[in-house]
């Protein structure tokens, strides 16, 4: 890793978003205590925790962690494992807390009950309900949500971000899944081989990506040789006024597959060019449909393109019928990017 430097206030949820081998982890460890840095300094609260070898355990630091595996204690009921941490207050003291917890997270009808006779999602607010009882000043949160059941991620994702705003800790977050990331994150930091590539708000890195890893991050792309001219951005399936600080000659397009319709735009403005496709496959997937085609076009005719776009527009395979390109969801970078 190599010159990374940030901080999160309180309140604020950041995720460290990347590839695995990115160097994610490593950074939650250090910000942890688990691994010392062997330059650099790290401070919570004001006060410095990692500088020259020397660390501050994390057992003395001011944070609370919940894992991938939740780590419960199998032989311990809701409330006893949530209790089991708060060793620094009275007994009394001690099941307050973790009962008003258990009330905040919504599980106090099960308190009594031990971890494997919970759903995951369960599962995974009572290893929050733990972490959250120290009111500690920051959150470290190591891909809590993928042992998740996929169609449990969504309500458990957003009932975590509710807390973790109520309780007001900074929040680090690790995951390589981009839509969860956009879904939690008021912050997003992009790694790749080490280095943060990219620093934004999710709309940031959904509207304005500043190079083609982080454009390919957010969901599938389609790429394109294009061209800059004049202001335009020339490609196979058109062109269109293109604002860009990039030279004159070409570059390469990539473009999100959310960016064809096939129905007619509600905005009908230059945002939108129309094409004529060629459907090869339609079919319903998650709750979107997604099309493959190939537009009938001299510059890309043999090139298979890949849509997801609204479940309700339907599109039949043979059928050949018009497309509309958004064209605020095409990005051109250099060629040597």
């Amino acid at each position: 890793m190599e010159d990374i430097s940030f901080s999160i206030d309180a309140g604020e949820i950041v995720c460290l978003l990347g590839p695995s081998g990115c160097g994610k982890t490593t950074l939650l460890r250090l910000a942890s205590g688990l691994e010392s840095p062997e330059i650099g300094e790290i401070y919570i609260g004001g006060q410095r925790v990692a500088h020259g070898g020397r660390i501050v355990p994390p057992e003395k630091r001011p944070i609370s962690m919940v894992f991938q595996d939740y780590a419960l204690f199998p032989h311990l009921n809701v409330l006893q494992n949530v209790v089991f941490g708060l060793k620094r207050i009275s007994p009394s003291e001690r099941y307050r807390r973790a009962r008003s917890v258990l009330e905040r997270v919504g599980l106090t009808a099960v308190q009594d009950r031990f971890p494997h006779t919970l759903s995951g999602g369960q599962q995974q607010r009572v290893a929050l309900a733990r972490a959250i009882a120290l009111h500690p000043s920051v959150m470290l949160m190591d891909e809590p949500f993928s042992n998740l059941d996929i169609n449990l991620r969504f309500a458990v994702r957003e009932e975590t971000r509710n807390i973790l705003r109520a309780e007001g800790s900074a929040t680090l977050l690790v995951t390589h899944d981009g839509e969860e990331a956009s879904q939690l994150a008021d912050r997003i930091l992009l790694l790749n081989q080490g280095r943060v590539v990219q620093t934004g708000s999710p709309e940031d890195f959904y509207f304005a990506p500043e190079t083609p890893f982080a454009a390919r991050f957010f969901g599938e792309t389609v790429g394109l040789p294009g061209t800059i001219r004049e202001g335009m951005l020339v490609t196979p399936l058109g062109q269109w006024a293109y604002a860009s600080k990039l030279k004159e000659g070409t570059v390469q397009v990539i473009i999100r597959d959310q960016a064809f319709l096939f129905r007619e735009p509600l905005e009908n403005d230059e945002a939108h060019i129309r094409f004529v496709a060629d459907i090869r496959e339609s079919r319903v997937m998650g709750g979107r449909r997604v099309t493959d085609f190939r537009p009938c076009l001299p510059g890309c005719k043999e090139q298979t393109f890949r849509a997801f776009h609204r479940m309700t527009t339907r599109v039949k395979r043979g059928e050949t019928r018009p497309c509309w390109i958004d064209t605020r969801l095409a990005f051109a970078f250099p060629t040597d990017d």
